[in-house]
């Protein structure tokens, strides 16, 4: 599967995630880019209340954290992918 074609199912997926998700994952994969207010140790989509933070955790292969109003709700590999989806 190559890096634009979006997984199977990846729609159904942001729906479940939540109101303005589309904006920001886009057929299953993040928009880093998307994220342009640094805020601490956080960047924000301006006018969303989804933010990202790098993961330091070191174990497990991810690299970004997605928080909806500062509850984590997914990490994401450095490559904008879902940890545990298999592309």
């Amino acid at each position: 599967m190559s890096v634009d074609t979006p997984r199977p199912g990846a729609e159904r997926e942001n729906v479940a995630l939540g109101c303005g998700i589309n904006r920001i994952v886009i057929g299953g994969r993040l928009n880093v880019s998307a994220f342009t207010i640094p805020k601490g140790p956080s960047r924000y989509a301006p006018g969303m209340r989804y933010s990202i933070q790098r993961d330091y955790s070191g174990h497990g292969g991810g690299y970004w954290k997605l928080f909806d109003r500062g509850t984590r709700i997914r990490t994401y590999k450095k490559d904008g992918w879902p940890r545990n989806a298999q592309p």
